[in-house]
């Protein structure tokens, strides 16, 4: 066997290709063995056998856990507890079990042993086997030593011979390539030939299909002709039987018209009466019709005057009391006792005694601000309404799964579960609009939202709703809002935030800040993000209240108006559903 530490020589191809080429010398009878005598035949090249098989040595199970297992059982046997006096302690060994202990030990020994003995035969036969292959392999790896140094020599001679035939050979496939291409320009020319006689079929064949078609659509011509002729003499044979039986049902017909003319006279008259009167009825149901448009037109001003002036009485009575309230606070400090006390207590004081009830100083002003840009009642219910069936299919806002509205404002949401028969709770910091809920019958509770959250108890609440209030709040307190939210939430429970959308450009840079106590818009994403941080699941967005003055289009509208209308006219508010 021949071997190379060159990666780049492939000794199996050069072996193969010096074999064909002493078979090619053979062939052609070159005188290879010209002044070498016998000594320049290449000797017999052995194949060499496959490698034995390899053989797989199976493991051997020792049981070493049993073994030790069964050792500590006998140790058991004989070991007393050190609190036995010597005298007695022979008194408690179990030597019998020991015994059997240990013959079981040593039973599973020999049978290791044994198995271990079987396994070094089989490991001696196969290492027998591979020393006799590898004694093979040597033997081979000697022969090809000699074949290669033999053959050295052949193959300077096996060159020159072999250049000498390569020589006469190029002369003749010269001559040979000459007279192909001889063959080659005579096949061309028949070709040629050849092609121009299948054009002159080719065009002969066209003539004869143009003149084909035109026969068959004569013939087409023909035939519908001739059907034409036949359906119209049909026709005329059958109109002239029609004839005969239309002129006699005409008969029929004059002689019933004659004396249907009398009885048409009669009737003619008693409609003519029957007009006038409809007439006369007809104008007195316009009449009535005119005074019921009037009535209900006057009838819808007044449900909006009644509208208005409900949302108006309730603002003037809002700010009324707060101004009730400002002017007695100031006749108290006016009084000759409060300026006395506010001398007593000092400027620090008493600025601090302002500070402390000016949280509730725009109250008023606030539920006015409502009033004017939140919306109507009717307004405000019909936009939460989408929440509805979410809260009735988790099965949420019941008696013992209440749901719990934050900055409830002035109670539409609340009025809505009402009206639906789900049960639900309000809290609000604003005093007025505690007061215009409690006037509606509503529960709510006067106090700030968080301060109420960590007065509920875990897990108690089914739902809780809070619609435009986290965008009131700094980020502690919102972050802080979801955490005790997500704490007071029941398991299966609900979480709605709704707030304004700033990927609505009008919202963000225009809309957000007419409100004066809002902080930051919140993209949807960050306040996605701070929920799951808090631990919600299954959190999903819900754009709302797209703006109705979007520009008209279609699937073929261009992409900027489709885009214009995204961006300055699509949701107004979104919210996040989260659930615990």
């Amino acid at each position: 066997m021949i071997e190379s530490d060159n990666p780049k020589i492939d000794v199996r191809a050069l072996m193969e290709r010096t074999r064909v080429e002493t078979g090619k010398a053979l062939a052609l009878g070159l005188p290879y063995q010209r002044n070498h005598g016998a000594g320049t035949v290449l000797p017999g090249v052995t194949v060499l056998p496959p490698p034995p098989a390899p053989v797989s040595i199976r493991p051997v199970n020792v049981k070493k856990e049993r073994l030790d297992q069964i050792l500590g059982e006998a140790r058991a046997k004989v070991e007393v507890r050190r609190w036995i006096p010597k005298p007695l302690r022979r008194l408690f060994r179990k030597q019998g079990a020991y015994d059997r202990h240990l013959l079981d030990v040593v039973t599973s020994v020999v049978k290791n042993t044994a198995e271990l003995s079987n396994r070094l035969r089989e490991i001696s036969s196969a290492l027998e086997s591979q020393n006799r292959w590898l004694h093979i392999v040597s033997a081979h790896r000697t022969a090809d030593s000699t074949w290669m140094r033999s053959a050295g020599s052949i193959l300077q001679q096996l060159e020159v011979s072999v250049r000498t035939a390569l020589t006469g050979e190029a002369r003749a496939r010269e001559e040979v390539e000459e007279r192909v291409r001889v063959q080659h320009e005579r096949l061309d020319f028949f070709e040629n030939v050849l092609e121009a006689a299948r054009v002159a079929l080719t065009g002969e064949a066209k003539a004869r299909e143009e003149v084909e078609e035109r026969v068959r659509v004569q013939h087409e011509r023909l035939d519908f002709f001739e059907n034409v002729l036949e359906a119209a003499r049909v026709a005329l044979t059958g109109e002239a039987k029609a004839r005969e039986e239309v002129e006699g049902r005409v008969q029929g017909q004059h002689e019933r018209l004659d004396s249907f003319g009398s009885t048409l006279e009669a009737v003619s008259a008693a409609l003519t009466g029957e007009a006038k009167a409809r007439e006369k009825v007809e104008g007195r149901v316009e009449g009535q019709n005119e005074k019921l448009e009037q009535a209900k037109s006057a009838a819808t001003l007044l449900q909006n005057l009644l509208t208005n002036l409900d949302e108006r009485q309730v603002a003037d009575s809002s700010y009324l009391k707060r101004e009730l309230q400002l002017r007695a606070h100031d006749v108290a400090l006016s009084s000759n006792d409060a300026g006395q006390a506010r001398r007593r207590r000092g400027k620090h004081e008493s600025a601090a005694d302002l500070n402390g009830d000016s949280k509730h100083e725009f109250d008023a002003f606030y539920v006015a601000f409502e009033n004017k840009f939140r919306g109507a009642r009717a307004d405000i219910k019909r936009r939460v309404r989408v929440y509805l069936p979410l809260v009735k299919e988790a099965g949420l806002a019941k008696r013992r799964k209440p749901l719990l509205d934050l900055g409830c404002g002035r109670g539409e949401w609340l009025e809505l579960l009402r009206e639906e028969g789900l049960v639900g709770h309000g809290v609000d910091l604003n005093g007025f609009m505690v007061e215009e809920c409690a006037a509606r019958k509503l529960l709510v509770t006067q106090a700030d939202v968080l301060q109420h959250l960590g007065s509920l108890r875990s897990n108690s609440q089914g739902a809780i709703t809070a619609f435009h209030l986290i965008e009131h709040l700094p980020f502690p307190s919102l972050m802080n809002l979801f955490a005790e939210s997500l704490r007071v939430l029941r398991p299966g429970g609900v979480c709605i935030f709704e707030t304004p959308n700033p990927d609505n450009v009008q919202v963000g840079s225009n809309r957000f800040y007419s409100d004066p106590t809002h902080l930051r818009p919140l993209p949807k994403e960050f306040t996605k993000f701070a929920m799951a941080t808090a631990g919600f699941t299954s959190l999903e967005i819900l754009p709302l209240h797209p703006d109705h003055n979007a520009l008209p289009v279609s699937e073929g509208s261009p992409p900027m108006e489709r885009f214009i209308n995204q961006m300055f006219f699509g949701a107004q508010d979104y919210a996040v559903i989260g659930r615990k």
